[in-house]
């Protein structure tokens, strides 16, 4: 039995013996997707207004700052007194 607050909308996923699952949500369905097919819809059924996973994307420029002040960092720590 599943739990869940009036706000959520519950997401049922079936596996078929072929496989292939089937995701519910309300009064839709998908049929017979593939395991990456049923990932996707998952996915964007569940991803925040703001995902912050994008955040993840960088350039190497932001990469090379965050080293830079990783490493700031880790020399404050390493100089600092006991």
């Amino acid at each position: 039995m599943a739990c869940y607050d009036a706000g959520m909308t519950p997401i049922q996923i079936e596996k078929y013996k072929d496989n292939t699952f089937n995701v519910i949500v309300g009064d839709k369905s998908t049929r017979q997707l593939t395991w990456e097919e049923m990932l996707g819809v998952v996915s964007q059924l569940t991803t925040p207004n703001n995902p912050r996973c994008l955040d993840w994307l960088k350039t190497k420029e932001q990469w090379d700052a965050i080293d830079n002040r990783m490493k700031e960092i880790k020399e404050h720590h390493d100089t600092r007194p006991d």
